[in-house]
């Protein structure tokens, strides 16, 4: 039996700890506080602690009824006013075909006096002649007064005829220029128009946008996947103010442990050394712990004498649900050393690095 002991005093193995002064669970990313991005009467409230949302979920509605009917009415007279356009648009498009049609006409008229005064000028010219040789001594002796009357007759039938088609020449050109300035005049005062109600419709449009931002700020949606750990208590019809917190959500993220050691121990801790995660509130012998591992020990000590550690979480607990700003200690192996050795070492005999 002594040969026993002796043997497992010598060859077994006791696998040390070092226990940290506390612990927390953190997540990454760090929770978000959402606040009221305007303020207002609370009319629903969608959420309470400890709910899994989703982003874009619905938290909070505020009263929205007042900027709703102004959103309804400027909507009404944005309708009025694009129709109103419409009618502009088609006015001026309508006057425009007018003008060319008129143009074309006017053209055409011109066209056909001028024709016809061509064809007047040619007889003119040809009575001319014939009174001018009617008129040598030569032949006004052997032809009767009576025709050479005819002829000069007849040179002045044609040139009135001439100067007849001159007029209406003017005349077709001085109204053509009249019914121009006319057409210029009635698109100035509708390109004058369309202006003002583009303008109003933009005034508009910029007004609606703006309400429907509010609106929308009236909506409190959740930022981010993620589960409630601590809302603002209110009931509906509550008043919330301008940048009032509301909620706090922990995003969906993986969660680690940030964990405090005295100094004068932290160089028994290395990194990469397992460790075990007691939760506060979860008795061990129960729930278990919760497997991990050192990641880093910070080279940098705190007012308060400790040391920092970064702990990864190895596996789940399936007994205990983690969450962000759950609090315990985190338990660290240190060394493995035989009983006899722990004994000496405890008795003085050798040091602690033996």
């Amino acid at each position: 039996m002594a040969l026993a002991w002796a043997v497992w005093s010598f060859e077994s193995d006791v696998t040390l700890f070092e226990t940290t002064v506390d612990a927390v669970v953190e997540a990454d990313p760090p929770p978000y506080r959402l606040e009221a991005a305007v303020e207002g009467r609370v009319v629903a409230v969608a959420a309470s602690l400890g709910d899994k949302v989703e982003k874009g979920q619905v938290l909070f509605e505020l009263d929205t009824a007042l900027l709703s009917q102004q959103h309804e009415g400027l909507t009404r007279l944005k309708i009025a006013l694009e129709m109103q356009e419409q009618a502009v648009r088609q006015e001026r498009q309508a006057v425009e075909q007018q003008s060319e049609l008129g143009k074309q006409e006017a053209m055409a008229r011109t066209a056909e006096l001028a024709a016809l005064r061509r064809e007047l000028e040619a007889k003119a010219q040809i009575a001319q002649k014939e009174s001018e040789a009617l008129s040598k001594p030569s032949m006004s002796d052997a032809l009767p007064k009576l025709d050479q009357e005819r002829a000069v007759a007849k040179v002045e039938e044609t040139s009135a005829a001439v100067s007849v088609i001159e007029h209406r020449l003017d005349a077709s050109t001085k109204e053509q220029g009249i019914r121009d300035t006319e057409i210029v005049g009635r698109l100035y005062r509708l390109d004058r128009n369309a202006g003002e109600i583009r303008e109003t419709l933009e005034e508009t449009n910029a007004e609606i946008a703006r309400l429907e931002t509010e609106i929308s700020l009236r909506t409190i949606r959740a930022q981010t996947n993620g589960r409630i750990v601590a809302i603002e208590r209110m009931a509906q019809d509550a008043h919330i103010e301008l940048g009032q917190w509301l909620v706090t959500i922990v995003p969906e993220s993986s969660l680690s442990i940030v964990a405090r050691i005295p100094a004068s121990r932290a160089n028994r801790v290395r990194s990469g050394a397992p460790c075990r995660f007691a939760v506060d509130g979860y008795p061990w012998i129960e729930f278990g712990k919760v497997d991990c591992v050192v990641r880093a020990v910070s080279g940098d000590r705190s007012d308060d004498g400790t040391v920092t550690l970064d702990v990864d979480i190895v596996s789940d607990n399936a007994a205990i649900a983690l969450r962000h700003g759950m609090t315990g200690v985190v338990e660290i192996e240190s060394e493995t050393v035989s009983p006899a050795r722990l004994v000496l070492r405890s008795a003085g005999l050798i040091g602690s690095n033996s």
